[in-house]
């Protein structure tokens, strides 16, 4: 009986260190800065995301997240309409989620 209780408590930890303990996804935009006037068409959007094995999506598209490091991850050539332009970003593992946006300004030369 007392075998039983012990292998009871160790999956009911294991368990709670799986789903209930991890922590929150947390996201960090580095680039560009909210309220940049950019003056290309295209903008790269560099961030940090708090889990490496995370989705992060860039107006719908993928970014690649670096698996080595602390979570960087980068959407390439982002593209922009003239004027402000809304960037979401959104980051995603299982049932966690972070999200940001930035606006920024595309005023071509």
């Amino acid at each position: 009986m007392k075998k039983l209780v012990l292998v009871s408590l160790a999956v009911f930890l294991l368990a709670l260190l799986i789903v209930g303990c991890a922590k929150e996804l947390t996201l960090l935009v580095n680039e560009p800065e909210e309220g940049a006037v950019i003056t290309e068409s295209k903008v790269d959007v560099k961030g940090v995301v708090s889990d490496r094995k995370a989705i992060v999506m860039v107006n719908d598209v993928k970014a690649i997240v670096y698996t080595r490091g602390k979570g960087e991850f980068q959407a390439s050539g982002v593209e922009l309409t003239e004027g402000e332009n809304t960037i979401k970003i959104i980051a995603t593992r299982g049932k966690k989620e972070a999200a940001e946006t930035i606006t920024v300004t595309y005023s071509p030369e």
